[in-house]
């Protein structure tokens, strides 16, 4: 069976939602599109929403669920930002908060890349993980709260060779040269095992120094082997290179979330953060990095605003909604 939606209805986002939810049923969605116009600076598209399903049963609930469906195709002008949403498949994996008017809960899903100004709620993210770690480079009082165990440095014994050896490769790349990887290497995994290596090239000078850092700065720890579920370094105060060292080590690590918090993005933070499928970052104040972020997350008071990046053609929106976070909710405030 094959029917059009009433584009006026598309305006509700509980519509929207209830469509989006219907697809996993096995609902088909086609946005039929047939000419983009700006009006008042907003981008809309003439087009027209058909659905189609082979079981009756889902066309039946989608009606007494508020979606009107007529058999006429109806092309009008729909805003751009409806037919993004629409059409932009994402989880509803965590729940964050309930929505302003407490009509529907608001969710992230787990692939979701986020920036934030907010440590609550990153913090709250993180701990509906298996396994995290939050890098420190902002000073953000309260982590302990969420029963994070702080770390004396990142335990390269509870790491397989594999990361290790990958991380003396871009570490050493980064900063001394690549030429030094098996230096650093042999620095990191002495006491643990034999070397290895034949021969290592000698570390003096402002070189040793470079290497030595890590572990005066307690950046990294070669004495503990225990590397807890939910893990965070503070590294208030670090040489840029002893940030850089714990950014590219903790992305490699096998830690299903990694939340840092630091000042300002850098292309450093970018290169090394984008090999995680996801994370968190937060900031003293919201940056919108379209290469780095798909979901923006700003608090004022007790309430959050949720943004995230979608797509239409070519066209970008920000698809946003006003909630309770989920530590205000729960309390009833």
């Amino acid at each position: 069976m094959r029917f059009f939606v009433e584009p006026k209805i598309l305006s509700k986002r509980l519509i929207r939602r209830v469509l989006k939810s219907a697809r996993r049923y096995g609902l088909e969605i086609v946005i039929k599109n047939y000419r983009r116009r700006i009006i008042n600076d907003r981008i809309v598209y003439e087009s027209s929403v058909a659905v189609s399903s082979l079981n009756n049963d889902l066309i039946n609930s989608l009606r007494h669920l508020g979606v009107k469906l007529i058999k006429k195709e109806k092309r009008e002008l729909i805003s751009g930002l409806i037919l993004a949403d629409l059409e932009t498949n994402y989880s509803n994996d965590i729940p964050i908060g309930i929505s302003e008017d407490n009509s529907y809960v608001i969710f992230i899903s787990k692939n979701d890349q986020i920036i934030t100004d907010d440590f609550l709620i990153a913090a709250y993210i993180s701990r509906t993980y298996k396994s995290s770690l939050w890098i420190d480079n902002l000073g953000i009082d309260g982590i302990q709260d969420f029963n994070f165990h702080e770390l004396n440095g990142i335990p390269i014994k509870a790491l397989p060779r594999s990361i290790i050896e990958e991380f003396s490769r871009i570490y050493a790349q980064e900063t001394l040269g690549l030429r030094h990887s098996k230096a650093l290497l042999n620095i990191l995994i002495s006491q643990r095992e034999e070397l290895g290596f034949d021969e290592e090239i000698p570390l003096v000078g402002e070189e040793s120094r470079f290497f030595s850092d890590l572990f005066e700065w307690k950046a990294i720890n070669k004495e503990e082997d225990n590397f807890p579920d939910h893990s965070y370094l503070d590294l208030c105060g670090v040489p840029t290179h002893v940030f850089l060292a714990c950014l590219i080590l903790g992305s490699l690590t096998t830690k299903e979330f990694i939340t840092v918090s630091t000042p300002q993005i850098t292309h450093k933070l970018k290169k090394y953060l984008m090999i995680r499928q996801s994370y968190a970052i937060v900031l003293p104040t919201i940056v919108k990095s379209e290469d780095l972020a798909n979901v923006y997350i700003s608090r004022k008071d007790k309430k959050c605003i949720l943004e995230r990046a979608v797509r239409f053609k070519n066209d970008l929106f920000y698809l946003k909604e006003t909630f309770i976070p989920i530590y205000y909710a729960i309390e009833g405030d």
